[in-house]
């Protein structure tokens, strides 16, 4: 048996290749290692060859090739790094220096690869579905914290999965993977393992560790306007020009407000970037007029994604990723729609790009939000097999970026974390929000979790901030639009929720909600109703929300104790503090927050959205919040 300790980290491996790291709260026991190369899984037992007081070197020759096992101890962290030298190459790849039967938690932090896609679980549970989390794992075992991680840019993407069981986690694996790439020589990269009381300093400390390129520019932030929530598919160049008009004329809005910003239905097509009908002068003018008003444009472009019907996909198909078949295939669908991706791989669809954002770029559209951008990963095979797939997506931003060349801030939808903050500004990082309350609840988890992008990679986007529900907006038609009433079949039962989705769902006191995670987010402000059909409490909204003073990323206090965050806080300029308290429940509930105990020295908040004065009494702030509602003090 091999045994390594350094501090209060240790590794120990038994002859028959199973492994235990030990951490100061719990013992990862019984893993082992495994390798998937095509159709098979091997369960390797490899042989130390070399070791030291903190490193040891394990090595097996299979059939498939040889592959190396290195360990390192470090006061701080245990590093766990797999590596493979094949005889072929493989259609599928996976490497798993982790891999246990059970990983008992008390609670999970499951990051996601893009924007939502994140899930905070506790322990006891009932649930039994699968999970997936992508660079980092966090666990809460007892009063202490495990941080299992991954650098953000490698070559392989990088996961964590598992079944939820009643304790934890069954069928523990984390793994590293990818396919068709015509490489031999491969590595899961480092798995680091760390633990520590504050779970918030381990992700803060991972995040720092990783950053590409530290360029963060905080003036890059700025209130904007944004067409999708209210009209989705049925914007028009009129409607683009009224709601900027409204916002030129409003006082408060007027100063607050800078960018108008044309969101998805504006095109042709996805893959054909011109005008619609809606859109009768053209683009050009639509920019200029939206620049006259005192605006910066924006535009909405989905670079990845190529409709069938588009001229790309019938004129030039070797622009396009292919199936395992080898042909062109059609990988992406997303709201009835189904298309095929770009291949960023072949020079000259990189190269149209580039053209066509320098195209727009010149029209004066000074901030591209570019979506779906994931779907360049959903296909199985692309021209060139000597690019790893986490730059695939790197690749269509970077040309993009060289077709803006720094005329244009450039935002990620969709956006795989991975791929880099070298070639974007913001990135999206919440889930879809409506003006619903689960949909409200679900992109909190996405804020929360994503807390450490902002400030440090990229600025935020929370998704929407929504001022319009059924108290603060006077719009007969605030429900009309029914977005998904065309996707019912056309045999069997209808869809679940079909027939009963709503824009908006929502209440005054759901909506402060919604805007205070915005704001604590410290990240992007989106304003995406229907300006003139607020009423009075709308406008107040969006005018206290456009107004607030821009934070840093709040930290969620509570993100290891409840699987949605209540307690939040944010630092403001000059020293001040932002405190969120929310009560996700559906009766009254009493919540505090100790000033003290964090370093705030008041007597008195404010309440943010009521202008009220709040008593702190002891160095706490207490309050009594109705269900669903907020506080959101300053002090």
């Amino acid at each position: 048996m091999i045994e390594l300790h350094h501090g209060f980290f240790g590794f120990s491996m038994e002859d028959d290749g199973c492994f235990s790291v030990a951490t100061p709260y719990t013992i990862l026991k019984n893993a082992h290692l495994e390798a998937q190369i095509n159709q098979d899984t091997l369960r390797l037992s490899p042989h130390c060859t070399s070791s030291s007081e903190t490193t040891a070197v394990f090595e097996e020759d299979l059939p498939q090739g040889h592959f190396t096992f290195r360990v390192s101890v470090e006061p701080e962290a245990v590093h766990l790094n797999l590596a493979c030298a094949l005889m072929a190459y493989p259609i599928d790849i996976k490497l798993v220096p982790l891999a246990m039967d059970k990983f008992a938690v008390d609670q999970l932090i499951c990051q996601g690869r893009r924007m939502g896609s994140c899930f905070n679980y506790a322990f006891p549970s009932d649930k039994t579905n699968s999970i997936a989390s992508h660079f980092y794992i966090g666990a809460r075992v007892g009063n202490g914290h495990l941080l299992l991680s991954t650098p953000l840019r490698k070559r392989l993407h990088s996961e964590f999965s598992g079944k939820l069981a009643a304790d934890g986690l069954a069928d523990f694996r984390a793994f590293a993977s990818t396919c068709h790439e015509d490489c031999l020589d491969f590595e899961s990269g480092d798995l680091a393992i760390t633990a520590g009381p504050d779970p918030v300093k381990l992700t803060q400390e991972w995040s720092d560790k990783h950053i590409e390129v530290k360029k963060f520019d905080p003036s890059i932030f700025a209130c904007g306007w944004n067409s999708w929530d209210y009209y989705r598919w049925t914007i028009t160049e009129e409607q683009i020009l009224a709601n900027a008009d409204f916002i030129r004329k409003d006082l408060v809005l007027s100063k607050k407000i800078r960018r108008i910003i044309v969101d998805d239905g504006w095109q042709y097509c996805y893959g054909e970037w011109e005008p619609n009908p809606f859109f009768p002068h053209g683009m050009k003018y639509l920019a200029d007029e939206i620049t006259k008003m005192g605006f910066e444009p924006g535009l909405w472009m989905a670079p990845a994604v190529i409709e069938p019907h588009s001229r790309i996909a019938q004129l030039t198909p070797g622009w396009l990723a292919m199936g395992e078949s080898g042909q062109v295939c059609l990988s992406w669908e997303c709201m009835g729609r189904q298309a095929a991706v770009l291949d960023p791989t072949v020079p000259a669809a990189r190269e149209h790009l580039r053209k066509l954002f320098d195209k727009y770029a010149g029209y004066g559209y000074k901030y591209f939000k570019l979506d779906f951008l994931f779907a360049a990963l959903q296909a199985r095979q692309y021209h060139d097999r000597t690019i790893p797939h986490t730059d695939l997506v790197r690749l269509i931003v970077k040309a993009a970026s060289e077709g803006v060349n720094g005329r244009a801030i450039i935002m990620g939808c969709n956006y795989p974390f991975d791929a880099g903050n070298r070639y974007v500004d913001a990135v999206r990082v919440g889930s879809d929000v409506h003006a619903g309350w689960k949909d409200i609840q679900k992109n909190s988890t996405a804020i929360s979790i994503n807390f450490w992008g902002t400030g440090r990679h990229w600025l935020c986007d929370p998704d929407f901030a929504l001022c319009r529900s059924f108290d603060t907006s006077d719009d007969p038609e605030i429900n009309t639009l029914n977005p998904n009433a065309i996707f019912g079949t056309l045999m069997g039962p209808p869809l679940p929720g079909v027939a009963y989705y709503q824009q908006v769902e929502t209440h005054l006191p759901e909506t402060e909600v919604l805007l205070s995670l915005v704001l604590i987010s410290g990240g992007a402000v989106n304003f995406s109703d229907r300006m003139d059909r607020l009423n009075q409490k709308g406008l107040d909204l969006a005018r206290r929300t456009a107004g607030a003073v821009h934070g840093e990323q709040g930290i969620p206090l509570d993100l290891y104790q409840n699987t949605k965050s209540c307690t939040w806080l944010q630092k403001l300029p000059d020293g001040k503090h932002r405190i969120l308290l929310i009560n996700w429940g559906d009766s009254q509930k009493e919540m505090s927050f100790d000033c003290a105990a964090h370093g705030i020295r008041a007597v008195q908040a404010k309440d943010f959205w009521h202008d009220t004065a709040l008593p702190v009494g002891n160095g706490v702030l207490k309050a009594s919040l109705p269900p669903r509602s907020c506080l959101l003090a300053e002090l």
